[in-house]
């Protein structure tokens, strides 16, 4: 009788990822009908990542908290693999004036995640003390721990948003 070949060993071992993206999303605050066609395709390019994270997201008002849900339903339609998003969200927070007041309109960072990634956990940095100094963050950092049963282990991503560099005092 004929002895069958062995099954080949792979040469190359696939090892898990990650596809992680971060961005503003001010430019769609304004709802321009030029933006429109531009939402569509980032759309199509967010569904494919594990993690999304927002920066100055509007929060005049606890509508954001829908808003994101309705965001993770439409990245979990365009996403088309079968795993849906979930979302988390900082605090609202702004930029505080040297009296320590706050201006502007607050806002929030959010970060979108793919199952099966779980958040075990999330936090707001509004503050931080440092070596005696007490500094206060404008539009307040969000971390989140993400649990990453393919990596057997978890992640801390964090959204900072920084002003331009053209204005260094407040960066």
């Amino acid at each position: 009788t004929e002895v069958p070949e062995p099954e080949p060993l792979p040469v190359f071992v696939k090892h898990p990822f990650l596809r992680i993206c971060s961005m503003n999303i001010c430019k769609f605050k304004k709802n321009r009908e030029s933006t429109n066609e531009q939402f569509l395709g980032i759309l199509e390019v967010l569904s494919k990542m594990d993690v999304v994270m927002f920066s100055e997201v509007a929060a005049t008002n606890d509508e954001h908290l829908k808003q994101n849900q309705i965001f993770a339903k439409i990245l979990t339609d365009f996403s088309n693999d079968g795993r849906s998003f979930h979302t988390c969200s900082s605090a609202p927070s702004r930029v505080y004036d040297a009296e320590g007041r706050g201006t502007g309109q607050p806002e929030v960072h959010v970060c979108f995640f793919k199952e099966p990634l779980q958040c075990k956990g999330f936090r707001t940095w509004h503050s931080t003390s440092v070596g005696g100094d007490h500094v206060v963050f404008d539009h307040a950092p969000l971390t989140v721990v993400l649990d990453l049963p393919d990596f057997d282990s978890q992640i801390l991503v964090t959204s900072v948003h920084l002003p331009p560099g053209s204005n260094n005092r407040e960066r």
